[in-house]
């Protein structure tokens, strides 16, 4: 394991281990996004929520309008560059935005960090329209990253498919794609640049992480029930926490 563990999420996706992540992290989420209606390109919004940055790349290209809702207690650098800042520092309790203003919800180092995750879901579920789109990506409990502290995936509530399909479910959400990505384990930074990207494209039965692309169901009446068991809540971890660095 490398001995020098990144203290943010910043450092981390900026470390050769992290770069690699990102690219193979990328390639399934392109597989997993929502196609936009070519009717209502232009008015289409997405929202990058928890600590989305290293991906917002993959949708700010398309048409539309994306913006950033980074939970408090992540590094905050102003996003996109050069341009005015779309980004904002939110309270998953309550994110900042109209019910029924969202098309598309990104969310990549959101459900499995904070501390209020029965929140965070139903706030998503609010800001989402009729049929609006969730892409989600979480640690997976059966994967070896789960375990692993040195990348931000072994911090934080992971979930099996199972318990993600039924907390989806109990916000409102049906699942209408669920795959995996990062087959190779987390190993020396100097052996999984090297052999990661040939790994992942072999078959394979689970990964590191879960990628989901849901969908809000719109019911006459929401449940007030839940489950008999809730999402634990988890302290944000240290990784996720901002630096002092001046940037």
């Amino acid at each position: 394991m490398d001995k020098a563990k990144p203290d943010t999420l910043f450092d981390f996706y900026r470390s050769p281990m992290g770069k690699v992540v990102r690219r193979l992290l990328s390639r399934q989420l392109q597989k997993a996004l929502p196609p936009q209606p070519s009717s209502i390109k232009d008015d289409w919004l997405t929202a990058g929520v928890g600590y989305a940055r290293p991906y917002m790349n993959l949708i700010s290209r398309s048409p539309g309008h994306q913006i950033m809702l980074q939970l408090s207690g992540y590094h905050m650098r102003s996003w996109p560059k050069a341009k005015p800042s779309r980004l904002a520092e939110v309270d998953e309790t309550s994110l900042p935005l109209l019910p029924a203003t969202l098309d598309h919800v990104l969310m990549v180092h959101g459900l499995e960090a904070t501390n209020r995750p029965d929140e965070l879901l139903d706030e998503t579920w609010r800001l989402l329209k009729g049929g609006g789109k969730f892409t989600l990506v979480v640690p997976y409990r059966r994967g070896l990253w789960a375990s692993q502290d040195h990348t931000p995936f072994g911090h934080g509530q992971p979930f099996s498919q199972r318990q993600l399909r039924d907390v989806l479910a109990g916000h409102g959400f049906s699942i209408h794609r669920l795959s995996s990505a990062l087959i190779l384990p987390p190993i020396t930074s100097a052996i999984y640049t090297r052999l990661a990207p040939v790994v992942e494209r072999l078959p394979h039965a689970y990964g590191g992480v879960l990628v989901v692309t849901a969908e809000k169901q719109v019911f006459s009446a929401r449940p007030i029930l839940r489950k008999s068991w809730r999402l634990k809540p988890r302290a944000v971890p240290t990784m996720a926490k901002p630096t002092t660095r001046q940037t």
